[in-house]
């Protein structure tokens, strides 16, 4: 049920948002849901994406995006529902079941999704404006929301190796998950936990135009490299030479791998126009802004879901739909987001 109301959901908004127009544009727009509607995702964006800035291709690409990162509505619902069903460890099934179907190139692309619906919504889906939006626009935050809330989840899943165990009780300790957690506090300039040490490498300048601090973080007699920017740290995939991304190589999770001489840790960002995606950031940002914008939207499931994500990272406990130890009104923090995910590992 709430898959067909997505999809029906979208589609009128697209249609509505169109405007009339002429009748060739009603049928390009038909044949680009269809297109959507059949996962035909890098048809969508070659089609649209040098075209008309108009809000029904910004609509239609934010779509396609999700759909390109694995995380197209089927897929979506299906999380969704999932993770609605556990008991006390909601945001990390969800995070388990985003990590089986995300693609390699998940969070741009979902980066670039949100950043489609914002250029059609803008910065009006929050509580304030609640009130005065219409059910187009508040159909428009849902998907906005929904973006942002993957982003976060996506973001977890490249700083860990065993996420298959993330939030599970008994669970082995995940040394990544662990450094990562310490390359955060050492970016923000805070004390290192005592599990970590840590060794700067010194500075290195990518071919993106950026430097960064290169960090050695060791926990558990394993070591970890992260790059520093900005007083956090940089969503990084793989390795690379700091002057080639085309070299990037992406090991497989949990597989013993030694980089090349001369391999780094590769930055997501591989050019000096695209944003700079750290994992603070995208954590905290994601997660505040996600769930307030699914927050103006009528979707009752969906709410308690997110709602149940929000109160977990804010130290709550989410029973009856009702949080309690932690206020939902409350903005998420980068320590509150360190430490939930200490305590899920």
């Amino acid at each position: 049920m709430i898959k067909n109301i997505l999809n029906v959901s979208l589609l009128t908004a697209i249609l509505l948002l169109s405007g009339c127009g002429e009748d060739s544009e009603g049928v390009s727009q038909l044949e680009t849901q269809q297109m959507l509607d059949e996962g035909d995702f890098a048809g969508v964006i070659a089609k649209l994406e040098n075209g008309a800035d108009s809000n029904s291709n910004n609509l239609a690409l934010g779509a396609a995006y999700m759909g390109k990162a694995g995380l197209a509505l089927p897929s979506l619902i299906e999380i969704i529902d999932k993770s609605g069903d556990s008991s006390d460890n909601a945001f990390g099934t969800f995070i388990q079941d985003v990590d089986t179907k995300k693609s390699a190139t998940a969070l741009n692309d979902l980066e670039k999704a949100s950043g489609y619906y914002k250029k059609v919504i803008g910065d009006v889906c929050d509580e304030t404006h609640s009130t005065t939006l219409n059910s187009e626009s508040k159909d428009i935050c849902l998907f906005l929301g929904l973006s942002q809330t993957l982003k976060a989840a996506t973001t977890i899943t490249y700083i860990a190796d065993d996420i298959a165990s993330f939030g599970e009780e008994g669970a082995t300790e995940d040394p990544k998950l662990k450094a990562s957690t310490c390359a955060m506090q050492y970016a923000a300039g805070g004390s290192v936990d005592s599990k970590c040490s840590v060794v700067s490498q010194g500075n290195i300048a990518f071919a993106n135009g950026r430097t960064y601090e290169e960090i050695a973080m060791t926990t558990s007699d394993e070591t970890f490299n992260y790059l520093v920017i900005n007083q956090t740290t940089a969503v990084t995939n793989g390795f690379c030479p700091a002057n080639d991304f085309s070299s990037r190589v992406v090991p497989e999770k949990n597989v013993p791998y030694t980089p090349p001489t001369g391999f780094h840790v590769c930055p997501l960002a591989e050019t000096n126009a695209t944003k700079e995606l750290t994992t603070a950031e995208v954590l905290v940002q994601a997660l505040n802004e996600g769930t307030d914008s699914i927050g103006v939207t009528s979707n009752k499931d969906i709410q308690d879901s997110v709602d149940e994500f929000k109160c977990e990272v804010l130290g709550g406990n989410y029973s009856n739909n009702q949080c309690t130890g932690a206020d939902l009104a409350d903005k998420v923090t980068d320590d509150q987001v360190i430490q939930y995910i200490n305590d899920k590992n």
